[in-house]
């Protein structure tokens, strides 16, 4: 049986081969890729996906993902584990989303859940050249929160910080 390290050490190698061959894939391409080999990867995961920022410190809207839940559509910042991580900008990991106060439910298999803040040079549905310009605030090509990666699974307690260290490293270099 493999270990988690090795899934991740296979799926790094296995992203690292195609976004070579392909390297002209954008956000939206590299988004539902990264879903697609991490669901391959993890299968006990219900629900692997990107949330991405429709409006900016306010609102989340769903992205490109995998699985067979029926994901919440909009989310606003501060709600649910989401919109917890998009407000915060940190990573969140909750081991039982019933003891989760603001929890969104999208199903009833969901029993953990691991959030990652997504960062990049654009957001999901800003032309590439008004990011090259950048806001006086940001600057040309600062990196600002794009969305957020929502993993979902039926096993308590599934995800540790060997998931949060490998999933983070995954999104800086794969997600631009």
């Amino acid at each position: 049986m493999a270990t988690k390290a090795s899934k991740y050490a296979k799926l790094a190698a296995d992203l690292e081969s195609f976004f070579l061959k392909y390297p002209g894939v954008d956000t939206t391409g590299r988004m539902a890729t990264l879903n697609s080999f991490l669901h391959d990867a993890f299968p006990a995961w219900v629900f692997v996906g990107f949330y991405t920022v429709k409006e900016p410190g306010r609102l989340l809207q769903i992205g490109p993902y995998q699985g067979h839940v029926l994901a919440t559509a909009l989310i606003p910042f501060g709600a649910g584990v989401c919109g917890t991580a998009a407000a915060t900008l940190e990573t969140q990991i909750v081991d039982d989303v019933t003891t989760c106060n603001n929890y969104i439910p999208c199903d009833a298999a969901t029993r953990s859940e691991i959030v990652l803040p997504v960062f990049g040079r654009r957001y999901h549905s800003e032309p590439e050249e008004a990011a090259a310009r950048g806001s006086d605030a940001e600057g040309a090509g600062a990196r600002k929160l794009i969305a957020v990666l929502d993993i979902d699974t039926a096993e308590l307690a599934a995800f540790d910080s060997v998931d949060k260290e490998q999933l983070e490293a995954l999104l800086a270099r794969w997600i631009l």
